[in-house]
């Protein structure tokens, strides 16, 4: 890795020739290899976080890999630190995609009006639940008088 940034350079032990390209032939085996020695297709170079893969999985940048295996498998490899960083197929990510429509409101594009309407859910669900609370006691049938 050089002091300035870039991409990583490798160099050869036998006649010291310098390859930045070396960068994805070895994202490609790490792919590979994860997902049991198939056969992958690099298709992206994240260097930024986008819609699949979100800042929770922290690590930049990375490369994508798809394998043609009919589910639509797709791994993110970082070579920084030699491990697959987010392996995805297409269910998978229709249910990360749900979740983050249902969950944290994604469908809303505005980030500040999501999050007010965040806000907003968030009061009138802890309103309801101190109200429900509120009400078992309100409406609990009392202890200790006897009734004749």
């Amino acid at each position: 890795y050089l002091s300035k940034g870039g991409a990583p350079l490798y160099s050869s032990a036998v006649d010291g020739h310098q390859d930045a390209a070396r960068d994805e032939v070895y994202a490609s085996e790490i792919a590979s290899a994860f997902l049991g020695g198939a056969q992958v297709r690099k298709t992206d170079y994240l260097s930024a976080f986008n819609d699949e893969y979100i800042n929770i999985f922290r690590v930049l940048p990375v490369y994508r890999f798809d394998a043609d295996d009919g589910l639509g498998t797709r791994v993110y490899v970082s070579t920084t630190t030699g491990t697959v960083t987010r392996h995805t197929d297409n269910r998978r990510q229709w249910e990360a995609d749900l979740f983050s429509n249902l969950h944290k409101f994604k469908f809303i594009a505005d980030r500040q009006v999501r999050d007010v309407v965040l806000v907003g859910v968030t009061l009138g669900t802890a309103l309801a639940a101190i109200a429900g609370i509120g009400l078992f006691f309100v409406t609990a049938p009392r202890r200790g008088k006897k009734s004749v």
